[in-house]
């Protein structure tokens, strides 16, 4: 499969590519990976992260680009600022065990891509680019995305064994380009849901987050996974009435609001969390801001006040009405069919 680059309009793709040419002319090899490659793959013209993978050492890189650490030289990761954008350029790698399964107890340079491919989660996410548009794939991530399946790479329970949070990236790739997970990455990710409780909840709920930002209905296939596999009850252990839930979701997306707040977090929250014990305390577990707190608190506590409104009281109900969080308030009212 060859890319186009003529046909995509953004400067930044446009600017790293001329920085993965600047490296060819040096000697050395570089892609771009990872979600940027499978996005490109699957149709999206809207690119704007881009990451590069190379066999330049960090000193060669170093020495031939404007670059600054992020932390990540010591993992082989600098960034390098080309003609006003930020490009991640990081060495050909393998990686050791991971004792705190995220990240590598050792890092070892190797000058094969394919090599490096190897350590990556998923098929979908192995594939790299050249800078003539080639796409490299060791992998059979251009077939899974044909044939729309999620499949780790390799060996899935060593992928997962690997970062425990691959498991919820999982459950989120799959909701979010609506793939059936492969057979034997879906056992290892059943089998291996309790490695889930090394994670901090601040990583899982970031990816939940990113789920529910895609849309109701793309969360409702997450909740369906959550609820099938029981990780919902692992990583949110506050007796979550799931079947209700994913009712509730797909009510949602039926509501005339629809169009500015599908993909609000926050009214996708308010209904995984309607109904839940002590929902403060519950919230600050979760680690959530205390805006979002105050929010998710605001519409769960005056759903019956919302129904007094919705029945004809306007007047005790000014207050309401004019809270910054009225328009999630109903959208879940309507969500949740209260009354």
């Amino acid at each position: 499969m060859k890319i186009d680059w003529k046909i995509f309009k953004s400067p930044m793709l446009k600017f790293g590519i001329s920085l993965m040419k600047d490296v060819n002319n040096y000697g050395y090899e570089s892609y771009i990976v990872g979600g940027a490659v499978r996005d490109i793959v699957m149709g999206d013209f809207d690119i704007h992260d881009i990451d590069i993978a190379t066999n330049m050492p960090i000193d060669q890189i170093k020495k031939h680009f404007k670059t600054y650490d992020m932390g990540g030289e010591k993992h082989g990761t600098c960034i390098v600022h080309y003609n006003n954008f930020d490009y991640e350029l990081t060495q050909f790698r393998t990686e050791s065990t991971y004792s705190d399964n995220r990240h590598p107890d050792e890092v070892k340079y190797v000058n094969s891509f394919e090599e490096d491919t190897k350590r990556r989660d998923f098929t979908i996410n192995s594939m790299g680019i050249d800078a003539d548009g080639n796409v490299i794939d060791y992998h059979k991530g251009i077939d899974d995305i044909k044939n729309k399946k999620l499949k780790a790479v390799g060996d899935p329970y060593e992928r997962f064994g690997e970062d425990s949070l691959r498991i919820i990236r999982a459950l989120r790739f799959a909701s979010r380009f609506g793939l059936d997970i492969d057979k034997n990455t879906f056992n290892a990710i059943v089998k291996m849901k309790k490695s889930l409780s090394n994670l901090a909840i601040e990583r899982i709920i970031a990816e939940l987050r990113k789920t529910a930002e895609y849309g109701a209905t793309k969360f409702v296939k997450l909740c369906e996974i959550l609820d099938i596999t029981g990780i919902g009850d692992e990583i949110l252990p506050f007796n979550i009435d799931w079947k209700n839930v994913i009712n509730s979701l797909k009510e949602h997306a039926t509501q005339p609001l629809i169009s500015s707040l599908d993909k609000d977090y926050i009214v996708v929250f308010s209904i995984l969390l309607n109904n839940v014990s002590n929902l403060k305390n519950v919230c600050k577990t979760l680690k959530l801001s205390n805006n979002d707190t105050e929010s998710i608190l605001f519409i769960t506590n005056h759903l019956y006040d919302y129904a007094y409104l919705a029945f004809g009281d306007p007047v005790d109900s000014y207050e309401l009405v004019i809270n910054k969080d009225f328009n999630r308030l109903r959208e879940v009212y309507h969500s949740i069919q209260l009354l």
